[in-house]
């Protein structure tokens, strides 16, 4: 019903000045509606393109668009300005996509260049778990085209994908033995929120470079 309806989010007088914006919600959804120039008013959806999380809980007036998660930042235009530690995404291309339909519904984000996606799969307790793997381009040729995504089938597990993920695969193997038991834990806290970690940039510039020159099979020498 609702996308097919009109919905009265705000009167041009409730945001007057550039970057007035309110947060409207309805159902799932959850859109931001601002004036992005003297002139225009603007609607986005209110979603991070990187992990999706909310770019703003509460009405109010800024001056751009910045992720409070991992700081990903647009203009109020809704144009690109900022992408932090830019040299994870540069001169990379998709080697690599598999996909899997495991029991499940939480999100993890893993900050190396394997890069895990969730997304909901027919109920609230399963999900499709993509891995994309991200390869420096070769240097002085062209681009490569990025693999398109292999679905393993239930009796597969990731030691399928061998061919594709290398010797990480047998990572999210382990995995898989932990997803179900971790799932009944998530439901079973009394906390509302989970802590993943703190960390510092240095600490995971290096744990890239470790972890690449793992997957590539060059020796890595002891400290």
């Amino acid at each position: 019903m609702w996308p097919r309806v009109w919905q009265m989010v705000c009167r041009e007088e409730d945001i007057t000045e550039v970057g007035d914006h309110i947060v409207y919600e309805i159902g799932d959804w959850s859109f931001l509606v601002m004036r992005s120039e003297p002139d225009r008013i603007k609607a986005f959806y209110n979603a991070c393109l990187h992990r999706g999380r909310q770019l703003r809980t509460q009405s109010g007036n800024v001056s751009k668009l910045r992720c409070p998660f991992h700081g990903f930042t647009w203009d109020l235009d809704g144009s690109l300005q900022d992408v932090p530690c830019r040299w994870d995404f540069e001169n990379r291309y998709k080697r690599a996509h598999v996909g899997k339909i495991v029991d499940m519904n939480w999100k993890v984000g893993v900050e190396a260049f394997i890069i895990f996606r969730f997304r909901p799969w027919r109920g609230p307790d399963r999900a499709l778990m993509e891995v994309m793997y991200l390869s420096p381009c070769p240097q002085d040729k062209p681009r490569p085209k990025p693999a398109k995504m292999r679905l393993l089938a239930p009796d597969e597990d990731w030691l399928e994908a061998l061919d594709e993920l290398g010797p990480v695969a047998a990572i999210f193997h382990q995995d898989m033995a932990n997803m179900p038991i971790v799932q009944r834990g998530l439901k079973s806290m009394k906390a509302p929120r989970l802590t993943i970690a703190n960390y510092q940039e240095s600490r995971i510039r290096h744990l890239h470079r470790t972890l690449e020159k793992y997957v590539y099979g060059v020796k890595i020498e002891q400290a």
